[in-house]
């Protein structure tokens, strides 16, 4: 079973820029896709304002598939 105690950070910078803070690495929606599909939670936050854009991010993952 997956270690889902913690929530991944991911940054946004402008609309289609992901950062993902654990691994310190630009990421795509499908990395994110196969995030969520192993369990793992995510928040995802506007890299300058620390706005919580996880859910729009999220509504994204779901149009894409």
């Amino acid at each position: 079973m997956p270690n889902t105690s913690h929530e991944t950070l991911i940054k946004r910078y402008g609309e289609v820029r992901l950062y993902n803070t654990e691994t310190a690495a630009y990421v795509t929606l499908d990395d994110l896709a196969r995030l969520r599909m192993v369990g793992r939670k995510l928040r995802v936050e506007e890299g300058y304002t620390g706005k919580d854009v996880t859910r729009a991010v999220l509504a994204r993952l779901k149009r894409a598939g």
